[in-house]
């Protein structure tokens, strides 16, 4: 009878986490809507709603590309790579004495032509405040002079996907404020663009939930019945056990 036993623990078991499994949520992002310059420019500003995400896209720049310069922090295939840092601080009129600060490697992808073609490489965070939830690691590195660093990078190295989710409603504003550390910088990017994405939570299991609760209630139910087969059998085991009386039974007198 304990095979019984075993078989409704294991399934109260398997019920329990195929529901935890059917209930957990993942973010599914929607795009919304964006806002672009069009134009060179230093800022650009956008209306989000709290819970939206934010994320945005540079062009680089006229004569960026002649600002890569090796850095002892970005290694690939274990060189040094050539990268432009650029400074982007985001704030927002909802909360005027707080912002993000961040600077955006871009590095070199090729070539068109005579012009060298950049794209963004990472991102690393040199502030950060509440009015941006971003998903962000602690990555260390050694430089030249063998100085061990550690420093904090977006998880997400597209910012067109969005970097963060908005944690005040209200206008938000992009500024590119320097371009390899050069205030101002020398020149503006060629196209700035806010992104605007909705972020809900979606449970796409959610049909396993019913299946797992009701393999939890027929474990339960195996479970107690199993515990009382298993009483009775015990019981009627003693019962054998027990020593025979050597005395006669007394013949009731007529």
């Amino acid at each position: 009878m304990r095979w019984r036993i075993y078989l409704a623990v294991f399934t109260v078991m398997l019920g329990l986490a195929i529901a935890i499994y059917g209930s957990m949520s993942k973010e599914k992002v929607n795009f919304v809507g964006s806002e672009e310059s069009g134009r060179p420019a230093l800022t650009l500003s956008a209306y989000y709603k709290k819970g939206q995400k934010l994320g945005f896209g540079l062009s680089p720049g006229e004569g960026w590309e002649y600002f890569l310069d090796t850095s002892d922090e970005f290694k690939v295939g274990g060189q040094y790579i050539k990268t432009v840092p650029v400074t982007v601080l985001i704030r927002t009129s909802a909360a005027p004495d707080k912002n993000v600060t961040l600077e955006v490697e871009y590095s070199d992808v090729g070539s068109q032509g005579l012009k060298i073609l950049l794209d963004v490489f990472i991102i690393k965070v040199l502030s950060k405040s509440d009015i941006l939830k971003m998903e962000t690691s602690i990555e260390s590195w050694t430089s030249w002079n063998g100085t061990i660093n550690t420093s904090e990078y977006l998880n997400e190295r597209k910012p067109q996907l969005g970097i963060g989710t908005v944690q005040y409603e209200g206008d938000y504003q992009i500024e590119i404020i320097a371009v390899n550390y050069i205030k101002p910088p020398p020149s503006p990017p060629n196209n700035i663009i806010l992104y605007i994405y909705n972020v809900e939570k979606v449970m796409d299991c959610w049909y396993l939930i019913p299946v797992g609760l009701i393999l939890i209630v027929s474990g339960g139910f195996m479970l107690i019945r199993g515990r009382g087969i298993r009483k009775k059998a015990r019981i009627k085991f003693y019962k054998k056990q027990q020593p025979q009386s050597f005395y006669p039974k007394r013949q009731l007198l007529r």
